[in-house]
């Protein structure tokens, strides 16, 4: 949502050529981005639809990406360390578990073991990247 809110305030530089058009990437992390604030916003009764709301605004986190990194070189690199999106596929696989109706049984345990797998995995994804910030790597020098 940071680098939306860079596109936004028009501070992003047009910089090496993308796959799509900055305007692209703004439409759809803002697109993601409100559809999961209100989906967490609207249906805090059903745990579904706030997994689901996770799983957008994560999903805008990555699309935002491009718009961060336009900034990267004016003392924003930082925030390319900061990854949310590592959580992406824990929250998907929280959503898959309970939708349309809380799985039970072996099913239930089984995907109750993916998704916890896949957020410790994301933690250890976002610390790793978090780290960069306390111990940058040469490759860093371009940013």
């Amino acid at each position: 949502m940071i680098g939306l809110a860079f596109f936004l305030s028009g501070q992003i530089r047009r910089g090496l050529p993308r796959p799509l058009p900055l305007e692209v990437y703004a439409l759809l992390a803002a697109t993601f981005g409100i559809l999961g604030l209100i989906l967490v916003a609207a249906n805090r009764r059903d745990v579904r639809a706030m997994w689901l709301g996770g799983v957008f605004v994560l999903a805008a986190s990555q699309l935002s990406t491009p718009l961060v990194h336009a900034r990267a070189t004016e003392g924003f690199a930082w925030l390319l360390h900061v990854r949310p999106d590592a959580f992406l596929p824990a929250l998907l696989w929280r959503f898959v578990s309970a939708f349309p109706s809380p799985l039970g049984g072996r099913p239930g345990a089984a995907a109750r073991a993916v998704w916890q797998t896949a957020a410790v995995t994301g933690l250890l994804l976002a610390l790793v990247n978090l780290s960069y910030l306390a111990v940058p790597s040469a490759g860093d020098a371009h940013l």
